[in-house]
């Protein structure tokens, strides 16, 4: 059973209350539509206590220098 969560930029900007309730809602895999916000989100889940990829997988799309060095797995995107 899958679910979408929308919600995570009401009006463009990054709302950490709701990383935190998606964070918690039990999904095992996020993709975000960017690097910046993936890592942002990774940053938000060690915070709570989360290890990525071990208690949740986060994709992002772009590929760029930041995601690789962090070992984010991504999406090149063109």
């Amino acid at each position: 059973d899958s679910h979408i969560a929308r919600g995570i930029l009401p009006g463009w900007k990054w709302d950490e209350d709701a990383a935190k309730k998606l964070l918690q809602s039990g999904a095992t895999a996020i993709v975000c539509f960017n690097d910046d916000l993936a890592l942002w989100l990774w940053k938000i889940a060690e915070e709570m206590g989360l290890q990525v990829p071990r208690d949740i997988s986060i994709l992002g799309i772009d590929n760029t220098f930041h995601a690789q060095y962090r070992g984010l797995s991504s999406i090149e995107y063109s």
